[in-house]
């Protein structure tokens, strides 16, 4: 309780933080702008927020997963540098968030989820969250989406980027990029690579007595490039691009297996190719766009475990081998009808594969979508959103979804924003949930959402600074949950049987403002979250009305960042509440995992074309658990050099 009201008085504070700069001088000295794109900075609207630039540059070298840990409420679960990092948005599970890679999901087909630790920022040039009606454009998101997006920049020059960093356990990463604007092409490549030899020390809680262990078998190398080409011609606008991509990664065995002995044997290479081409065509009062893409993944997961003593005789051998395919096509018209009045439709067609040694056969399905819908303002101070959208998979309904968004802007105090949505959403079960060899369930449902959000947006003008506040609350059921559960035959099987309610407040600060010459940024982000199981099978288990696993309470953090002249400063830090580690949490020292804060710091300076930055990371030295049993990192450093040259 006394976290949870110092987490809250915090917040508080910020709120009059706002007013202290009120009465600045009303004369800025700003230095020269380059206006790229429409001024989405932090931006904060109704069920959707938008990462600036500035959150960007600053993770340019790392992932998706310290973007969403260090600047939103989406927890993060992760099993470490270079392994496995998944999202829970608003209460749901890892499979629930939906990761859009220009309008197309980047998804697993086996397992419906992603790892967010494989996705680098430097890839990407925009970066939206949605959750709610904005997340109800296709299935899968019942939890929330991850829109990312490259945008084309048309001009006439040539840019030359260079990213160099150097790092705690012989952590390396190189990108670089090079990008061609003319007046009706833009032309871009970009390149990475990263490696590290991950071999941290950490204390090991699992052994007796504790004790200081180095990590070993974690390394890891992810490298990749993306190419594309955008030409506008007239009214038209054609883009290609292609995302090629191959991680390799030596998995380490848990603290409870070091003390076995023996020789194991574990790793998981990753390759994947994703590629689209999209058309639009714009005309007065509307566009129609036509977008299609094929993506393919291959995996190969080796694990080998040996008795304790030589000549190391093998004790059990998985040798895995996975191949999917995706062609995925959409199909968009939009048109103003009236002055306050626009329709949509969307056609959506999509054809899985996947080869797995894993399967008894190769499988394939279809799924198609078809939406419509119309936005329209009801008045001067009422807008409102209404879409339908019903869905297939292989031939077979599986129902209507609508989504409804109702948006209240007073009049006498247009600084405020009330907004309320309704939203029903679904998710297909995955491949291995329907064919894996044993335990794949072919009768399995779709899982169903039904949820409802309303939210209080504050923009107050505030002389010579910015202020942003969103607080939601929101309620969501999901029926037919799929569970994997053991079963007689000593292999699990997944049947629709949890009734998953989620509820909670979710918490969003965006502050910017100049004072004696500085720069300040400073957001926060928190959620409440409450998940619990109320089906029948839960009460008999008695996990009913118990928070669901690896999902905590509260979650949040804080970031600052200031610049003065040549400098610049950031810190972030980051809370996340204790988490259940059992279905049926009995309270016992092995059922969950204690809570921690987070510190992060990093200093840099820019002249001419060169921009270098320290970085600090867990600053205090903790030592904490995101997943049990697995260790996580103590104080480390990173040193980077930017160099970015641009020409006319």
């Amino acid at each position: 309780m006394n976290k949870t009201l110092t987490i809250l008085t915090f917040l508080f504070v910020q709120l009059c933080v706002g007013n202290l700069f009120a009465d600045l001088p009303d004369t800025i000295q700003l230095g020269t702008i380059e206006i790229r794109a429409k001024s989405i900075d932090a931006e904060i609207q109704n069920g959707r927020k938008s990462f600036d630039t500035l959150s960007l540059e600053a993770l340019a070298s790392g992932s998706l997963t310290e973007l969403l840990r260090n600047h939103s409420s989406v927890f993060i679960k992760s099993n470490g540098p270079g392994g496995l990092s998944t999202a829970s948005f608003r209460g749901t599970a890892a499979n629930h968030t939906l990761v859009l890679w220009n309008g197309f999901p980047v998804n697993g087909l086996q397992l419906g989820q992603v790892d967010f630790s494989t996705i680098p920022i430097y890839f990407i040039d925009q970066i939206n969250l949605a959750w709610g009606h904005a997340a109800n454009k296709r299935p899968g998101g019942l939890g929330g989406v991850v829109e990312l997006s490259n945008k084309p920049y048309f001009g006439n020059n040539l840019e030359v980027d260079i990213l160099q960093t150097i790092g705690s356990y012989n952590s390396f990463g190189t990108f670089a990029g090079l990008s061609l604007r003319k007046k009706n092409v833009y032309f871009k490549t970009r390149i990475f690579r990263k490696s590290s030899a991950n071999d941290f020390e950490y204390l090991n809680t699992a052994s007796y007595p504790k004790q200081m262990m180095k990590q070993k078998n974690a390394e890891h190398i992810d490298k990749g490039f993306l190419q594309e080409v955008h030409v506008n011609y007239r009214k038209s606008l054609i883009s290609i691009a292609s995302w090629n991509q191959w991680n390799d990664r030596s998995l380490p065995p848990i603290m409870t297996n070091l003390e076995r002995g023996g020789d194991p044997k574990e790793f998981q290479n990753d390759r994947f190719h994703r590629n689209f081409l999209s058309y639009k065509y714009f005309w007065d009062g509307g566009k129609v766009e036509f977008k299609t893409s094929f993506f393919k993944e291959f995996q190969h997961y080796y694990l080998r475990t040996t008795n304790a003593l030589p000549p190391y005789l093998t004790v059990s051998l998985i040798d895995s081998y996975n191949e999917s395919s995706a062609l995925m096509n959409s199909f968009d018209i939009e048109q103003q009808l009236f002055k306050q009045t626009k329709i949509f439709l969307q056609f959506l067609f999509d054809d899985e594969r996947v080869k797995s040694n894993n399967f008894l056969s190769n499988e394939n399905r279809s799924k198609t979508s078809v939406s419509a819908g119309a936005e329209t303002a009801l008045s001067k101070s009422f807008t409102s959103e209404l879409s339908l959208r019903y869905d297939w998979v292989d031939k077979t309904a599986s129902g209507l979804n609508p989504s409804l968004s109702i948006s209240y802007i007073p009049q006498t105090m247009n600084s405020l924003r009330f907004n309320i949505s309704f939203v029903r959403n679904l998710r297909y079960p995955s491949m291995n949930d329907l064919y894996w060899f044993p335990g794949g369930n072919r009768d399995l449902n779709p899982e169903h959402s039904s949820g409802a959000d309303f939210s209080i947006g504050f923009t107050p003008k505030i002389q010579n600074a910015s202020l942003n506040i969103r607080v939601s609350g929101y309620l969501s059921e999901v029926t037919d949950w799929i569970q994997w559960r053991p079963t007689a035959y000593r292999y699990w099987v997944p049947e629709n049987i949890a009734r998953v309610i989620a509820r909670g407040i979710d918490w969003q600060q965006q502050l910017k403002f100049r004072y004696a010459g500085i720069d300040f940024h400073l957001s926060s982000n928190y959620a409440y979250t409450i998940t619990t199981d109320e089906s029948p099978v839960g009460k008999i288990e008695n996990s009913s009305g118990k928070q669901l696993i690896y999902i905590p309470r509260h979650n949040g953090n804080l970031f600052l960042n200031t610049r003065y002249k040549l400098f610049n400063f950031t810190y972030n830090v980051g809370y996340t509440g204790v988490r259940s580690a059992s279905l049926n949490n009995n309270d016992n020292y092995f059922s969950y995992l204690p809570s921690y804060w987070m510190h992060n710091a990093s200093i840099g300076y820019q002249v001419n074309f060169w921009n270098i930055t320290f970085k600090a990371n867990n600053l205090l030295d903790k030592s904490y658990q995101a997943v049990m049993w697995r260790p996580m990192p103590g104080r480390h450093f990173e040193f980077a050099v930017h160099y970015r040259f641009e020409k006319q």
